[in-house]
């Protein structure tokens, strides 16, 4: 279920689906995106995915290295990477790795924390 979790995820932000991203999050979930504060809520969460006007992520993807589920939290380690097509058509490629912390609710996975570093 969790990998399903980590499909969607992708997928909604493929699509600019932001209602969609937030809703992977718990009421209280947490992003933790590099050089910034912490950043806690799905509203601010939405508003933090959201991207400019025109700008397209034509790729993500998300590979799991390490899912470990404790009860009704798990834990999954791995690497994203992507595309971000801008309004001029420039395309930049991107990768990284992270660390999520999931929590089961009502019989759904969703984030409760979520944390990122780029890899040059």
């Amino acid at each position: 279920m969790i990998l399903k979790s980590i499909r969607e995820f992708s997928n909604a932000y493929m699509n600019l689906d932001y209602d969609a991203i937030a809703n992977s999050y718990t009421v209280d979930g947490k992003i933790l995106p590099p050089g910034a504060d912490i950043i806690e809520g799905r509203e601010a969460i939405k508003k933090r995915w959201a991207l400019p006007e025109g700008v397209k992520i034509p790729l993500h993807k998300i590979t799991p290295t390490e899912i470990q589920v404790i009860g009704e939290i798990a834990h999954d380690i791995g690497y994203y990477e992507g595309r971000t097509l801008g309004k001029d058509g420039t395309e930049v490629s991107w990768k990284g790795k992270y660390l999520i912390i999931w929590k089961k609710i009502n019989g759904e996975w969703k984030i409760y924390a979520d944390a990122w570093s780029r890899i040059d």
